[in-house]
This record gives structure tokens, sequence and C-alpha cells, in this order.
């Protein structure tokens, strides 16, 4: 997993006070951020990157120094993974805006963007993508249904669309087969919370499907690259099929590189 600019408070058993002299945090807890590390978890022992905020030094610690990382002070368990969520709030209402607001720690979701109208949510979609979009129908310019369906469509973006109980039913009907998940006004501050739940599990799982989809096309990618190089080994230095596939193999081999390097080597050098 990579983990990145997470601030945490962990346990630091080499002091009874965090190491700045300046910090506000209680005794016997460290101040610092993870930093983008790989973390390789193991049965007994774990390995965490840990950059310190104070001293600008990064280092890798056995996790047995920072239990507290994975329990808090009453011993509830904490997760090591955390992921982070970018949002684009579509809502022309502010008090919603100021409650939807408090309940997105910056910590997961960043950035954060709200605008009030149909049109700038557009523009502000089509200059990024976001993992989230939240669209609080209807808005001045317009009720945001055909917002919400187009916004679902684009790749890895999860959206929710809150409208009124009166239309609740036909809007619900009309959305969900593009996979927008909708809310009925009010919303309790539960309902919410809930629903970003629901956002959160439904963008993991896009992700896995996005990394998967990835890894297919590298190695479709490198299948049509490997077979060019076989046929300019062909026509350029008369080779069997055989010859050059094995020719292609070795060389990968007694490189220790790809057969994808291979294959551009070969492309660049006769091609």
């Amino acid at each position: 997993y990579s983990i990145s600019r997470l601030r945490v408070t962990v346990c630091n058993r080499n002091t009874t006070n965090c190491r700045y002299q300046g910090c506000k945090q209680p005794s016997m807890l460290y101040c610092s951020i993870l930093c983008t590390a790989t973390v390789r978890t193991k049965r007994e022992r774990a390995y965490v990157g840990v950059y310190n905020v104070h001293n600008d030094t990064c280092k890798i610690t056995g996790f047995s120094n920072y239990l507290k990382l994975f329990t808090g002070e009453e011993g509830s368990k904490m997760s090591l993974e955390q992921r982070g969520y970018s949002i684009l709030i579509a809502s022309a209402v502010e008090s919603f805006n100021s409650a939807l607001a408090a309940l997105l720690p910056e910590s997961t979701y960043s950035p954060v963007r709200m605008v009030t109208d149909i049109s700038t949510a557009k523009r502000t979609l089509a200059e990024r993508s976001f993992d989230f979009v939240i669209v609080n129908s209807p808005l001045p310019d317009d009720p945001g249904v055909r917002f919400a369906i187009d916004a679902c469509t684009a790749r890895g973006t999860v959206v929710l669309l809150l409208v009124k109980s009166d239309a609740y039913i036909d809007i619900y009907d009309k959305v969900v087969v593009h996979g927008v998940f909708t809310l009925s006004k009010p919303v309790s501050k539960q309902s919410v919370l809930m629903a970003l739940e629901w956002m959160a599990s439904a963008r993991e799982r896009l992700r896995k499907i996005e990394k998967k989809t990835l890894s297919i096309e590298d190695k479709m990618e490198e299948i049509r690259l490997v077979n060019r190089a076989k046929w300019l080994l062909i026509s350029e230095l008369k080779m069997e099929e055989p010859q050059a596939h094995r020719y292609i193999e070795k060389q990968a081999m007694d490189q220790c590189i790809s057969r994808r390097q291979v294959a551009e080597e070969i492309i660049r050098t006769y091609a």
C-alpha cells in the first residue's frame, strides 16, 4: 500500500513527551506524518515510513515502537491504510454546505471543491477528475439530475444525488441504472455519513477494477511490442520466429529487465 501525507499521532516509547518542544500533544505521544512509503505487513512485524514534521526527517521504524498507530488510547483499532478522496459538491444551500463541510475532515477528503450552479460544476469536472461528486438538487440553473448521470460515467467517479422527497421515487428510477446513489431530503447527519461510507466502498471497488484494467492493458501493450520486435528480428537479422522469441527471452533474463524493455530497445535499433 502507498500512504501519503496522513497526519497521525503515535506512541513513542523512547520518550515520555513529544520530541518537539512546542508540540501540544499529550505526553507519550509522538506527532508525525506517514510519508509515501511501501508498507510490508507481516504476521509479526510491519515497517512504516515515518516522516517527522518537526525536524524534516524520514526514517523506517519498527512498528513495535508505534503500537498506537493501530490501537488508540481506549484500545480501539485504527486502520493502517487511510484513503484520500477528492470531492466536488454542487449545492446552492449555504446551510447544507456548511453542515456537509463539517463532516469532511481534510485528512480524508481533499481537495473539496464547492460550486453553487451546474454550469460551474460542469466546467470544474471537465478540468479535473473527482472521486466523489455530490449534487444537492435543485440548483439555480438546473435540477442537476442529468449532470449527476453524466458525472457517473466519468472513470472512477462516484455520485450522490440529494433530491426532494416528493420527487425521490421518480428520480431514483431514472438514475439508479447509471449507478448514481440517491438520498431523499431532508437528510440527517447519520444518513450523510453512511452515504459517504457507501461512496468510499464503491470508489475502492472502482480502484480495483481500474488497477486490473491497467494491468491487462499493460500486458496487451507488451505483447504488441514483443511481436513487433520479433518481426524486426526476423526481417532485419533473418531469424526464425522461435529463434527471435528465445532471443528476446534470453536478453530479458541476462539483463534482468522485462521483455517489454528488450522489445523497445530492438524497435529503437531496427525500426
